[in-house]
């Protein structure tokens, strides 16, 4: 394994490094001395674990205090050097899920068809007094406009009236 600062030497060969791994040592293993010598939890990943796997580009970081629960960091820390890198790809894979799912999300009812609406007209009818319904879509195929919708107020209306005592 090599030195994590920059520069330093392979332990196992003795080979001087710049922050990168002994790669002709690396050239030289068999598939399974690279097994071996591979952290517990790469044992029996499934094959296509890295099928979506994306190359992450690596950016400035930003220190920054940051409250946890003890438990989280300890899990962390558990799993060796690198925690808060393993933290930082924790997040970003969050984050980057919950964009994609914002980001894909049609937040716009296929009920609602304003295709041949005209901005500002609803506002116009709201000042001058008028209310708005909004029709169940379950109703929708009873009271496809306002005319269908205002000819049934008009025939419960007077129910209603007499329920009250008008």
């Amino acid at each position: 394994m090599a030195s994590s600062s920059g520069g330093g030497r392979s332990k196992l060969s003795g080979a001087r490094l710049r922050g990168r791994a002994d790669l002709e040592r690396l050239r030289r293993m068999t598939e399974r001395e690279v097994a071996d010598s591979s952290p517990a939890e790469l044992a029996d990943l499934p094959d296509d674990f890295w099928d979506d796997a994306e190359v992450v580009t690596p950016v400035p970081k930003e220190p920054i205090s940051l409250r946890v629960d003890q438990d989280v960091l300890d899990s962390f820390r558990e799993r060796g050097p690198g925690y808060q890198t393993r933290m930082n790809a924790v997040l970003r894979s969050y984050m980057t899920a919950v964009s994609a799912r914002d980001d894909d999300r049609d937040t716009m009812r296929p009920e609602y068809d304003f295709s041949k609406g005209v901005r500002g007209a609803t506002a116009a009818r709201y000042r001058e007094g008028a209310n708005v319904v909004v029709v169940d879509p379950s109703l929708v195929d009873v009271f496809a406009d306002s005319e269908a919708v205002n000819e049934a107020l008009r025939a419960l209306a007077p129910v209603i009236r007499r329920a009250r005592g008008e």
